[in-house]
């Protein structure tokens, strides 16, 4: 098996300055302000995505945002259980088997539910849901197949970037099919 060790995911593929941008302009704040504050969350260990409970835009007992945005950018979320859960990264290093079956539980369920790809904003989401896939099928007993993006190449479909441009033949799980699917 390969082992992968990643640094500074964050912008280093893929500018991710236009996203959040956007997301600015969608909730009305100013895009310094909404820029500031996920710098920081960040600076305090917290979890970008709690910039919107910080912003006072998302319920953290029944968050919304995600869903929100795949709604405005064309496509249809699929509600399955434990979309809002861990994917398994946090224990990748130290408890294996244990993360794969997490992991392999995600995208079943997500599977299972119908769901064609999965899109996560988190960029250890995205390594750990795609570049484990096979392991976690195996964990699972399952044949997963499940393309997984992440948020800012999801977006960037959708504001017309081409597949190269995004880099998705990088991903291990193709979003070939998918992409014909939609056109």
């Amino acid at each position: 098996m390969t082992r992968w060790v990643c640094l500074d995911v964050g912008e280093t593929i893929i500018d991710e300055t236009r996203v959040w941008e956007t997301w600015a302009d969608i909730l009305g704040v100013t895009r310094f302000t909404f820029i500031a504050a996920i710098g920081a969350m960040l600076a305090h260990g917290r979890p970008f995505q709690e910039v919107f409970e910080f912003l006072g835009f998302e319920d953290p007992s029944n968050p919304s945002s995600l869903e929100t945005l795949i709604r405005m950018l064309g496509a249809e979320p699929v509600d399955y259980d434990g979309k809002d859960k861990c994917c398994g990264f946090m224990t990748l290093t130290v408890e294996e088997n244990n993360s794969m079956k997490l992991t392999g539980r995600q995208l079943g369920n997500a599977k299972l539910a119908g769901a064609d790809l999965v899109v996560t904003p988190c960029p250890l989401c995205h390594l750990t849901l795609d570049v484990y896939q096979p392991e976690a099928s195996r964990a699972r007993m399952m044949d997963i197949d499940l393309p997984v993006l992440h948020l800012p190449q999801l977006v960037g479909l959708a504001m017309g970037l081409s597949p190269a441009e995004l880099g998705l033949h990088r991903n291990v799980q193709s979003p070939k099919k998918v992409l014909a699917k939609v056109g």
